[in-house]
């Protein structure tokens, strides 16, 4: 089974070890790995985006479990 979890601002360091390694990355956008500074705007945009109703939102992500 598969869970969507939002992402929330103690997934920080989950994203940012994630985001932080060339070998992820060069499957993802650019290809350039995030600094902390990147990865506080993606989770603050995240924030923002899950505040809205879903007719106003423009993106989703999600954390992705299986079990």
């Amino acid at each position: 089974m598969i869970v969507l979890n939002d992402i929330k601002e103690e997934d920080f360091d989950d994203i940012y070890n994630m985001t932080s390694q060339k070998s992820i990355m060069k499957f993802i956008g650019d290809g350039k790995v995030w600094n902390e500074e990147k990865v506080s705007k993606f989770i603050g945009y995240n924030l923002q985006e899950q505040g809205q109703n879903r007719n106003q939102r423009k993106e989703y992500y999600y954390k992705i479990f299986t079990s």
